[in-house]
């Protein structure tokens, strides 16, 4: 005789475990069922742990600072399992599989196993995003971290079925964020051309220039295409005279200009005081995302 067996919907499952295989139904496609007395005993399925672990890496990047935001989030996805390996990026070709990183924070992963498997991992978060530098606390630029303080957490699903407990995560390795400092020159001009008229110089008075309004005493440049003032940036500061030093790196005390003679123009970055160098973004003080370089000028 032939018999056809019916399980019960109870004794299907997907995870890690034990469960009960029950047979709900069964019937006869060939031979006298009266010829037979039929028993159902209920077997059991078992699922173990398949050998299936994921590495994770976190990106790392340094930019320059800009007034704009910059990110780095996942940068690699490997699964080991039976032997085999893949590993994907946000670069990997989709069929394969691939990485996105989420506005979240969030990144989702595709693994490609075969035609009919495509397993789809989701992360906690792990991307950073970042405009200011940072400054940790012995005053050093430092990093912000890409990556989860605590643990990572991770959920893997086949055909919209949780299937985490058949995965673990192996390793997760974060990665670092660096926004460096802007370098920036402001060098006091120089004014070769001042007459003596019985009165102090007044080193700060802007100068109007035919067709292009007032300049200010100092100027901005830069040495390399990440360097200088970001556009829509502006500098306050001041110039201050001092006389010329006869010794190579020290400075006399400030001075007026009256009389013939050549002086030293510094801007003035005094740490204490109220004339300290400041950048701004139009709105907010965006000084300590430079790293300022002040020149002479010579009067």
């Amino acid at each position: 005789a032939k018999i056809t067996a019916t399980f019960s919907e109870e004794s299907k499952r997907t995870d890690v475990g034990n469960t009960a295989n029950v047979i709900e139904s069964y019937t006869f496609d060939s031979g006298n069922d009266s010829n037979y007395f039929v028993i159902p005993v209920a077997g059991e399925l078992t699922i173990t742990q398949a050998d299936y672990k994921i590495k994770l890496e976190a990106g790392s990047a340094t930019f320059t600072y800009d007034g704009q935001p910059h990110s780095v989030g996942l940068a690699s996805a490997t699964l080991n399992y039976g032997g085999k390996t893949i590993k994907v990026t946000p670069d990997s070709e989709e069929g394969n599989g691939h990485i996105v990183n989420n506005e979240d924070g969030t990144s989702t992963v595709t693994f490609v196993v075969g035609k009919e498997t495509v397993f789809t991992l989701t992360t906690s978060e792990i991307y950073a995003e970042a405009t200011d530098v940072w400054y940790g606390e012995n005053g050093e630029v430092s990093s912000y971290l890409v990556g989860p303080e605590d643990d990572l957490e991770i959920q893997v699903s086949l055909n919209n079925v949780d299937v985490t407990k058949n995965f673990v995560l192996d390793t997760f390795t974060p990665g670092t964020l660096t926004i460096k400092p802007r370098p920036v020159t402001i060098t006091a001009n120089d004014n070769p051309n001042e007459v003596y008229d019985g009165e102090a110089y007044e080193p700060n008075a802007s100068i109007e220039e035919e067709g292009q309004g007032p300049k200010p005493p100092y100027t901005v440049s830069a040495s390399t295409a990440d360097s200088g003032l970001v556009e829509g940036h502006t500098v306050n500061a001041t110039v201050e005279v001092f006389p010329v030093s006869e010794t190579e790196g020290e400075q006399g005390e400030k001075t007026e200009a009256i009389d013939a003679g050549t002086y030293t123009l510094k801007i003035n970055n005094d740490e204490e005081g109220t004339n300290k160098v400041k950048i701004t973004d139009g709105t907010n003080d965006v000084t300590d995302n430079y790293a300022i370089t002040l020149e002479d000028g010579t009067l």
